[in-house]
């Protein structure tokens, strides 16, 4: 699976928050608690970052105009941006059903294990 680009992100964050706080100590300055002044100091030094929300995928309703493998495709695409491994996309494709589609899942809920 791809690496989760937001989580990286939040990561190096939240090492160089760390790494600002260290040589803070080290210069024998206070250290800084103000998250955004940590920020500050942080973007000078890695660049701005910039966090995505996470996307939905269109609702799939069963109907005849509606293509499953189109739809199947497009929630494959969001879950893979939104770093859904397979036990999430399990848990989350039950909110974007309705209708026929919704009840048929319901109906098969036990079953389905992939």
């Amino acid at each position: 699976m791809l690496a989760c680009h937001a989580a990286d992100r939040k990561l190096e964050y939240s090492l160089a928050a760390q790494a600002v706080r260290r040589s803070r100590r080290l210069q024998g300055l206070e250290p800084q608690e103000n998250i955004a002044m940590i920020k500050q100091e942080t973007q000078t030094k890695m660049g701005e970052y910039h966090f995505q929300p996470f996307r939905n995928p269109s609702i799939f309703t069963g109907e005849r105009n509606q293509n499953p493998e189109k739809w199947l495709k497009e929630f494959h695409r969001v879950a893979r941006y939104n770093c859904w491994d397979d036990s999430l996309c399990l848990a989350n494709v039950y909110f974007f059903l309705q209708g026929t589609a919704h009840r048929w899942y319901e109906n098969v809920e036990e079953k389905i294990n992939s």
